[in-house]
This record gives structure tokens, C-alpha cells and sequence, in this order.
């Protein structure tokens, strides 16, 4: 077995390459700290690909988040706040409405803008739903506030 080479001897080293090809030919991983991980090549590409899949999708989300922002922002005489929920593995946008009831103007809105995001946030599904809420409280019908993200507004 080869000795672990430190960062600087590393990092002019040639590139190590897994591959799928390579199947159960077996790799070790040294963590930095100092957890060491025995499994096959191909289980080490799908690791990595998974962690970068994590990697664009939190990049993604980060956008998303800002979108919506950006979205609320022309139309804050409408949106009193906006909150993204995880729901059985499902994001879920939830758009409060100012007047407290349900605005049938901001609901043709948000349909144009949920339909306009897979275009450009491929990897951050979600749905889009107005929730005509009076207060956080009685939010909890529909989601938690503490554990949502708070997009724009609250109280």
C-alpha cells in the first residue's frame, strides 16, 4: 500500500483517476480527519457524482431563493411574505398574499412563475402555492414556519 502524501507533494501529482470500468477494483480514501473509507472504484464515482449533484443543487437553491426575492419584490403591494418547505421530500413555495384571502390576480401570477422555473432552476423542483394566512399561527396548516425558510417578509 502507498504512503499518504501530504497536500503539497499532492497537489503537483498526477491526477487520480476512478472509473466505473474499473468496478471492484478497490480504492482507500483518507479523510482529513484521518477516517479512512475502503470501497470499490465504482462506489467512489458514484460517491463523488453524488456530491457534486449535492454541491449544484444547494448552488441552485441559493439562486432560487434570490429569484424569488427578486420576483416578490415588484409585486410587494401583493406578497406579504414568502416561505420554502420541505414537504415528503418536496419543495414547496408558499406565497402569503397582503390581503390575507385568496387574490386571484397574484394566483395567475404565481402560476406564470411556477411554470417559468424548471427553465431556469432544472434541479430545485418546487411548487408554488398561495396560502392565505392571517398570521404565522395559522400557518401551521399548511407548513411549519420554524422549520421553513423565510424568503421574503414574515413577521
Amino acid at each position: 500500500m502507498q504512503d499518504v502524501k501530504t497536500k503539497s507533494e499532492s497537489a503537483s501529482a498526477e491526477p487520480i483517476r476512478l472509473s466505473f470500468v474499473d468496478g471492484d477494483r478497490q480504492v482507500v480514501v483518507h479523510a482529513e480527519d484521518e477516517d479512512r473509507f475502503l470501497m470499490t472504484c465504482e462506489d467512489a464515482a458514484r460517491a463523488c457524482k453524488r456530491h457534486m449533484s449535492v454541491v449544484e443543487w444547494k448552488n441552485e437553491f441559493t439562486r432560487l431563493l434570490a429569484h424569488l426575492r427578486k420576483w416578490i419584490e415588484p409585486r410587494k403591494n401583493l406578497v406579504e411574505a414568502c416561505y420554502a418547505a420541505f414537504q415528503d421530500g418536496e419543495l414547496i413555495i408558499f406565497m402569503l398574499p397582503n390581503s390575507h384571502t385568496f387574490d386571484l390576480g397574484l394566483a395567475t401570477e404565481i402560476a406564470e412563475l411556477e411554470y417559468s422555473l424548471p427553465a431556469e432552476f432544472s434541479e430545485c423542483n418546487c411548487e408554488v402555492k398561495q396560502v392565505p394566512a392571517a398570521s404565522t399561527a395559522s400557518l401551521t396548516g399548511f407548513m411549519n414556519p420554524e422549520s421553513s425558510v423565510l424568503v421574503y417578509g414574515g413577521e
